[in-house]
Formats: structure tokens, sequence, C-alpha cells
């Protein structure tokens, strides 16, 4: 029989690295509440306790260093920069040689002295760096930060929740990235309300409402700086509301993935959107929530296949006219808006039979689109549904939604989702609830009280 010691180090080396630290999911990013796991309780750390032969054979694989996942709690005492092993980390990095590094950097510390310590150890490290997850309530040190312009070229993935020192000023820190394909900007108002409040209570909630990498949007001088290299970029997030991120969608015409809030009022009067058509020829997912729907008027997307838009209603037509001019077939739909008129909805679900994810969220009066769906009707609009979401507002009549549910269980629908106040819901629509999980369609549930609503769609809208 075979032992361990008899298993080829090629081998070994494929077994110890499935023992990695895997990537940080966003949701883990964001919520800060669990216990934190140092970075010297992970492997390969632990490995190379095990026996002698083990520890030769990790110590001599960079591969197995290439992976810091660091987690630094609120403070309790004693603080954590009393304790942490600043020599050890320089010594993971070091092992790692010369090989791409995937860093992820999560604290919830404040005032962040051990936060800041370990920033400006990790950053000595950053032309080998190849993902960055950074999430921080401390503010970072802009020297530290600067160091990296101009010096990451390996960079292809950033993951971003965090502010500097001195704001804005670290706004081209990325702007020279050769590699970089994927960004996701992330404010600390988009943590969970129940985070954000017991967070505001300890004092750990951070002012102001701009990151080191876009400014305050309400200033009066609103222009576009080279932040990112727009044009190699595939995949782009920001739950910042700002009305640049527009003229950066414009930019980037290879994105697959765009997710992003813009915000153009009227005292903006030095911005204006791009006159000439935008084609983005590869662009997939589009998550948009902006103001005025007129934006959308410039772009031309005819390989998009889930649309996730909130706009004022009477800038619905906007989107009727984005889909029509783009001739794209899409597969998921989601819409936070009432249409001025309710033929507009059936227009866009005619247009696109193939859909198999519908979401309506915010609409009081959908009931001609429910009536549309149904099974039994002529018009039978998107026969190929499998997941329904709606956010029920008073006035719509869930009975109705319940029965269409009911009706189109045979035709494929799997899943139905369900926002709603609690305490408004139907007890008759609760019951049939329960009728349809036992006829084995799978519901999911959440209530929000008066004072969640407006959460509720953003938190739905991560199931796409």
């Amino acid at each position: 029989m075979a032992t361990l010691d008899s298993v080829p180090p090629e081998l070994l080396i494929k077994i110890f690295k499935s023992t990695l630290p895997t990537p940080t999911t966003r949701e883990e990013a964001l919520e800060m509440d669990k216990k934190p796991v140092p970075l010297f309780d992970q492997e390969p750390w632990g490995l190379v306790r095990v026996c002698g032969r083990w520890r030769a054979v990790v110590l001599n694989t960079p591969g197995m260093w290439a992976v810091l996942s660091m987690s630094i709690p609120a403070h309790k005492a004693p603080g954590p920069w009393v304790t942490y092993p600043i020599a050890l980390l320089k010594e993971h990095i070091s092992r790692a040689g010369q090989h791409p590094l995937r860093i992820t950097l999560l604290s919830d510390e404040l005032p962040g002295f051990t936060t800041k310590t370990i920033f400006r150890t990790i950053v000595d490290s950053c032309a080998r760096w190849e993902t960055l997850d950074l999430v921080s309530e401390c503010s970072l040190p802009m020297h530290s930060l600067l160091r990296m312009r101009n010096n990451i070229p390996l960079l292809r993935e950033v993951n971003i929740c965090a502010h500097c020192e001195e704001s804005y000023l670290g706004q081209n820190i990325f702007e020279f990235a050769p590699s970089l394909q994927l960004v996701r900007i992330t404010g600390s108002g988009t943590r969970s309300n129940a985070s954000r409040h017991k967070a505001y209570n300890q004092g750990r909630i951070l002012s102001g409402g701009s990151s080191f990498l876009w400014p305050d949007w309400r200033e009066p001088k609103l222009e576009l700086d080279a932040i990112f290299p727009w044009a190699q970029l595939t995949h782009y997030e920001s739950d910042f509301t700002h009305p640049c991120h527009f003229d950066a969608l414009c930019r980037a015409e290879k994105l697959v993935v765009c997710q992003a809030t813009v915000a153009v009022l009227n005292r903006d009067v030095d911005w204006s959107p791009r006159s000439q058509l935008v084609h983005f020829m590869h662009l997939r997912t589009l998550k948009l929530d902006l103001w005025p729907g007129s934006l959308l008027d410039c772009l031309v997307l005819p390989a998009l296949q889930e649309l996730f838009i909130g706009v004022n209603p009477t800038h619905f037509h906007h989107v009727v006219a984005l889909v029509r001019r783009s001739q794209c077939s899409l597969r998921k739909f989601w819409i936070r808006a009432e249409p001025d008129h309710p033929a507009h909805y059936r227009e866009i679900l005619a247009a696109n039979p193939d859909i198999v994810e519908l979401g309506l969220m915010g609409c009081d009066n959908v009931d001609s689109i429910i009536r549309a769906l149904r099974i039994d009707a002529p018009d039978l609009l998107v026969p190929h549904l499998v997941t329904f979401y709606i956010n029920e507002k008073v006035g719509i009549d869930m009975i109705a939604v319940l029965e269409m549910v009911k009706g189109r269980i045979g035709s494929g629908l799997r899943r139905l989702c369900i926002m709603a106040w609690l305490r408004g819901f139907p007890e008759d629509a609760r019951a049939r609830l329960w009728e349809l999980e036992e006829m084995g369609l799978q519901v999911q549930f959440t209530a929000e009280d008066e004072q969640m609503d407006g959460f509720g769609a953003s938190r739905l809208s991560e199931h796409l």
C-alpha cells in the first residue's frame, strides 16, 4: 500500500495547493463581523509543521506562498497591532519569490494601526500583484498608495472598498496598469443595513461620499480623469453614484459586464452625454441605476443578455428604445421603474421570448403584465421563464401573481423570489406560498419593513 512518503513531490504540490485560501467573495468582503482567520493559521504555514519532507516541498515551491489572505477585526483588547507578526508576513512574501501574488486585506479596524502597517509591508511587493481585494474601514496612507503607481504590471483584478488619508489624490494610481481587466469599487455605504447601524453606533462609519478613486460628485467641477485604462477593461462595477461613470462606460468598448450608478442633476450644466452612438460588441451584462434615462440613447448593445435597469418612470421609453435599437436577445431582464405606458413592458417581453429570468422591482401597477404572463393567455409572453422576482408593493394583486406562478409551474417555472413588507403581506397569499412549495416550486421570501424599503432591490439584484 502506498504511503504519503512515497507520493511524488509533484503530486504533493497539487494536493497542497488545493488547501490554500480561496478568493474572497464580495459578500465575505463586506461582512466584517465574522471571526477572523489569521494568515498564520492558514496554509501553507500548517503544512511546514507536519514533517521534514512536507516542509522541504512547501518551502521550495514559491506558488504555495502566492496567496495572502489577511483579516483584521475591530479593536479588541489587546489591540491586534500589538501582536501581529509583521516579520512572518515579510517572510511569507519573500518565500513567494517572483511568483504572481493574490492579495486579500479585509480590515474593520479603527484607528487602523495594524492595517496601515500591513499595507506598507505588502505594497513593497506590488510589482508582483495579480489580484487585489482591499476592504478597509480606516484611511490608508497616501504615500503607500502612490508607490503602486506605474509599478503594477501584473495586476489583473481589483476589488476595492477603501479611503485614503488625502481623499481624491490617488485618482490615477491604476491609470498605467497594462494587465488590468476587472475593477470593482465598493463604498462603505454598501454594507448591510444592520451592519451599518451597528458600526454607526460604535462610531466606526467614515464620513464623506468619495473614495480615493472617485471624487465627491457633488463638487461643482465634473470631469473624467484617466482613473483606469478604460479601453482594456472587460468588467467594471462601482457602487458610487457619479455622473462620470457614464463617460467611463463609453470609453470601455471591450466591456463584457458593467454595473454602475449614474446621476446627472440639473446643476451639472457642463456635463452632457455623447452625441454619437457607441457600439459595445461584447457587453453581455448591464446593470445601471441612472438619471436621466436619455443617457441610454447613445448605446448599442447587440450582445446584451442580462439587463438590470433603474430609471424614472417617465424615462422608461429610453429603455425600450435601447432594446429595440440593439436588437439583442435578452435572457435576464430586471426593471426597477413603472413605465409611462404599460405597453412598453409588453413590447420588451414580446421581442425577447427567450427570457428565463424576469424581475419586477418597485412597480405599483403590473397587473397587465401578470395577466400576459399567465399560461392560459392567448398572447403568452416569455414562454421559457424559469425564475420570477417581484418586489411586492401596495396595489399589487399578490393573489393574481401567485395564480400566474401556479399556472406556469408545469411550463418550466422553477423559482419564485418575493420581496415584501411582512406586515402588509396578505395572509391568504402566505398560505398559497406553502401550496406552491408543495408543488415543487423553489420559493424565496424576504421580508422588509418600511424602514428598510429601498435596500431590497439592490440586494436581490446580486442573484443575477
